[in-house]
This record gives C-alpha cells, sequence and structure tokens, in this order.
C-alpha cells in the first residue's frame, strides 16, 4: 500500500494506474501496474510534507495497533445548570514488530 500526502494524489495515480504512459514516443507498460506491486493508494491528509511518501508491506507482525483501554462512555447531569454532560475514554497505543513493515521517504 502505497501512503502519500493529498499533494502526491496526481503523481501517485500517473505512476501507479495507467498501463501505458499516453503523449510519449515509447508508450511503455507500466511494470508496477501490470505485476500488481502497489495494490493500492491511500491518501493521508494529515502527512504535513507535501513530497514524503510511503510504502506499507505485508509482512506479518509489522506495524502494531493495542487497545490499551476499552471505549468507555459516561454521563452525568449538572443540578445547577441543567446540563447533560457526556464523556468517552479510549486509550490505544500504536508502533511496529518488524521495521520492515514501513518503508518511505520522509521528504526533501
Amino acid at each position: 500500500t502505497l501512503v502519500i500526502p493529498r499533494q502526491l494524489m496526481f503523481e501517485a495515480k500517473r505512476i501507479t494506474a495507467p498501463t501505458g504512459r499516453p503523449g510519449t514516443d515509447t508508450n511503455d507498460v507500466n511494470a508496477m501496474k501490470a505485476m500488481g506491486l502497489v495494490p493500492e493508494v491511500v491518501v493521508n491528509h494529515y502527512l504535513t510534507d507535501a513530497d514524503a511518501w510511503f510504502l506499507r508491506t505485508d509482512v506479518p507482525h509489522g506495524m502494531k495497533h493495542f487497545e490499551r483501554r476499552a471505549d468507555s462512555f459516561d454521563m452525568d447531569n449538572d443540578f445547577d445548570t441543567e446540563n447533560a454532560k457526556f464523556k468517552a475514554t479510549a486509550r490505544y497505543s500504536f508502533g511496529w514488530t518488524d521495521p520492515r513493515g514501513l518503508f518511505g521517504s520522509p521528504g526533501a
């Protein structure tokens, strides 16, 4: 999976989608598409560097997500203001076990 910032959407489409590059004199076959090397492109709007990109691989136990505390919901009423208060809490951790799970370029 190719993970990119929104600024690289068109460039990623140009690289991964066409079978050949129209408008060129060779119109070569796109080897990445033909071999299925990048099955999907994901745009991450939280990436702040406009030329950073990352490849998430299918290595077992690469990227990890742990739910440290499950979702908890609570409600209370404020007697003085007659307002109902609601809250939700949860705790998560993210990391990796195998560094081959993600490869990328931090940009320029």
